[in-house]
């Protein structure tokens, strides 16, 4: 299909709730658009409607989605720590960090390249007292962004988180 002179393959589906949708991925020609709706089909057969329009989904929405809903004060019953975080002002500073660096990339496109130039990024980056930051701090950071990112995979709004396998 043509829209304003730009090649879409175009996916036809019926929700859930029995009403119809349609979903465009742009391509450079129509010789490929058979195998993107193959790509498409197969995706929303897989993993459901949702990653089909999580595909602009920005890392700083997402970010935003796990902070109002993973982190939140420790619960305690019987004085024992049930769920939620006992500190919550780290993570928050570290999300923070996480948003101001990867914020308008599209989640789907972050890439392990993405992650080590983060990585390389933040250890040439000084404390606020001037000294060299530790890698034991850098790997905290990354652990929250695997974590944003798992939470992403379980939401089914990325398919395949990038940190998962990795050994840093």
């Amino acid at each position: 299909m043509e829209i304003k002179g730009r090649l879409y393959a175009r996916l036809q589906y019926k929700t859930d709730n029995g009403r119809y949708k349609v979903k465009y991925k742009p391509i450079t020609d129509k010789r490929t658009a058979k195998r993107v709706v193959d790509d498409m089909r197969s995706e929303l057969e897989v993993h459901g409607q949702e990653t089909l329009h999580s595909d602009k989904l920005t890392f700083k929405e997402l970010a935003e989605k796990y902070e109002e809903n993973k982190l939140f004060a420790a619960v305690y019953q019987n004085g024992v720590k049930i769920s939620g975080r006992r500190s919550l002002l780290p993570v928050k500073s570290s999300l923070e960090i996480l948003k101001d660096y990867f914020g308008t990339k599209v989640i789907r496109s972050i890439k392990s390249a993405d992650i080590d130039a983060f990585k390389k990024h933040r250890l040439n980056t000084p404390t606020i007292h001037g000294t060299q930051r530790k890698i034991a701090s850098v790997n905290r950071e990354l652990e929250l962004l695997r974590g944003v990112l798992n939470y992403a995979v379980q939401n089914e709004w990325l398919i395949k988180n990038r940190l998962r396998w990795r050994k840093e």
